[in-house]
């Protein structure tokens, strides 16, 4: 039984009249005829394949099929004779072996060098925007999965787009995903925020004596977000009506090859949000969502280098008491999904400071009610919770002044848990 090499077509078609003089020293084939069936047959009589030019998704259809098989990693000579091709075959193949035989010594010694001088010479962080927040994840965000949970109307899209815009600004290309808003919808938020005009406004499109998109064009605000923001900022809606328009993994995957293909970095994926997207397991909620994250981790942190912020949501529950919960009881907030805990390099939680917390740390109160915050344009103040970080130290809590209007966001300081339960509130409470 002869060695199993899969090469492209034209490879194949090159060499094929010669293998008939070869008394089946060699196998030859393209990906496509590689069916299950043939798979469980390579796999009962134990023979190995060695892959030219093995793409991803062939290679976890390879391990789930339980084949043993080799990447082959150098390029071939395509326009040497047959017989040469079939040597660089074989050649290759034994390289291969033996450098599995060494472990991970020709690794270290010669890959993971080149490696990383090859991060040195692009930025691999994307800051979020909150200067504590980011020095705590060595910089911003770097490639993998990182998780914001929140509840429904609770700033994480806000944050969320703060981030989208501030490094668009800094010229380092983003990938938004949008899963419930549509497009209009999140460029009307940001436009709204810069050029000073009511959401409620931009979304009724103005009066027929004076409409919005006239007005817009007309203000030098709105042109500069066009000119600085908008070239390195792409938002698609992700959930199509059909299969074909929903944006899965392996779509966002493309067309993060695309972006890097012109900015020469992958870009920032943020994606609004976990609960919205499409699955190709056909399982319970909860398994649904352990897949999409780990594909996500995989497909998109691991095999693209991308960074991804995630957006998920979370039971509201009692933020009074989260606040001052320990580190383990913060982070089992995402219980829907174990696979957030396990698999994401860093967590966070975003949720609203309390009145009687505001008052226990000595800040001022926030000059307007929740609800009314956004119509007035005041401030008030939210909990960025870091409840992961697989780079540094977990556990920062940052108090946070959110102006909703404007999009402006103010780290006040980072969370005492003494502040709230120690002596020196106590002391402070009697003074007044």
């Amino acid at each position: 039984m002869g060695t199993v090499y899969v090469v492209p077509s034209n490879i194949k078609k090159r060499v094929t009249p010669y293998l008939r003089s070869q008394a089946n020293k060699f196998v030859v084939r393209v990906q496509t005829e590689l069916t299950e069936g043939y798979l469980l047959k390579l796999r009962q009589e134990q023979r190995a394949v060695f892959v030219h030019r093995a793409g991803s998704e062939f290679a976890r259809r390879l391990d789930k099929a339980g084949v043993e098989w080799y990447a082959l990693i150098a390029t071939l000579d395509e326009q040497a004779p047959p017989e040469e091709l079939l040597n660089q075959l074989e050649d290759l193949g034994l390289a291969v072996v033996e450098r599995h035989l060494q472990g991970d010594a020709q690794y270290l010694l010669e890959e993971l060098p080149v490696l990383l001088d090859a991060r040195a010479q692009r930025n691999v962080f994307y800051p979020i925007g909150l200067p504590q927040l980011d020095a705590a994840l060595g910089g911003g965000l770097y490639p993998g999965l990182h998780v914001l949970g929140g509840a429904t109307a609770g700033g994480k899209t806000a944050l969320a787009l703060h981030a989208a815009e501030q490094n668009a600004r800094a010229e380092r290309p983003v990938l938004f995903v949008t899963y419930e808003q549509s497009r209009a919808e999140l460029w009307t938020r940001l436009i709204s925020s810069r050029v000073g005009i009511s959401v409620s406004q931009l979304r009724k499109g103005g009066t027929a004596e004076e409409p919005v998109g006239t007005l817009l064009t007309g203000k030098a605000e709105y042109r500069e977000l066009a000119s600085s923001v908008a070239p390195y900022l792409r938002i698609f809606e992700g959930d199509g009506s059909s299969g074909a328009q929903q944006w899965g993994v392996e779509r966002i995957a493309a067309e993060v090859r695309r972006v890097r293909a012109t900015f020469g970095q992958s870009p920032l994926v943020i994606l609004d949000y976990l609960q919205r997207m499409p699955s190709q397991v056909d399982a319970d909620k909860r398994h649904r969502i352990d897949e999409v994250v780990s594909a996500l981790q995989v497909q998109l942190g691991r095999e693209e280098e991308t960074p991804i912020l995630l957006l998920s949501s979370v039971s509201r529950g009692n933020y009074g008491e989260l606040l001052t919960r320990s580190l383990d009881e913060r982070l089992v907030v995402f219980k829907e999904s174990g696979g957030i805990e396990y698999t994401a390099y860093s967590a966070m939680l975003i949720y609203p400071l309390s009145a009687e917390n505001a008052m226990q740390l000595g800040l001022p109160s926030a000059p307007a009610s929740e609800t009314s915050a956004a119509l007035l344009g005041n401030w008030r103040y939210l909990v960025v919770d870091l409840v992961k970080n697989r780079e540094g130290e977990p556990g920062l809590q940052l108090i946070v002044k959110w102006w909703p209007r404007s999009a402006r966001y103010e780290v006040v300081c980072p969370v005492d848990s003494n502040e709230l339960t120690g002596e020196s509130f106590k002391a402070r409470r009697a003074g007044r």
